[in-house]
């Protein structure tokens, strides 16, 4: 692959990734404290649900494409593709390490806080 294109490549995902955690820090972070919190688990639940898939292709992408750029291009550019590349792994671990368990315990937490309707 041209480095143009690949370059291109890393920057688009890299900037998808970048925008989605600072849609979530300006946006969903302050909203979640302004609403109850059955409706905050089941939202944030259903989220989760749907940037699984999502956030795990843009992050893969993005390390990807870095990565790449990295190992063919050289100097300076290299040194900031590869930067890139442990960001975006560093960002990566932090989510599998650190994000999913905890919404695993927030799923958890929706199903138990729950209204249970007697008929």
């Amino acid at each position: 692959m041209k480095p143009a294109p690949l370059r291109a490549l890393a920057l688009l995902t890299t900037g998808l990734l970048a925008g989605a955690f600072g849609y979530g820090a300006a946006n969903l972070i302050p909203t979640f404290h302004r609403v109850p919190l059955q409706m905050r688990l089941e939202f944030h639940t259903e989220l989760m649900r749907n940037n699984s898939i999502s956030m795990q292709l843009i992050m893969a992408a993005a390390a990807l494409s870095c990565l790449v750029l990295a190992v063919v291009r050289k100097g300076r550019d290299r040194v900031l593709a590869a930067a890139a590349t442990v960001l975006v792994v560093g960002s990566f671990l932090i989510t599998r390490l650190g994000n999913v368990p905890i919404n695993h315990k927030i799923n958890a937490w929706a199903l138990v806080l729950q209204p249970h309707f007697v008929m």
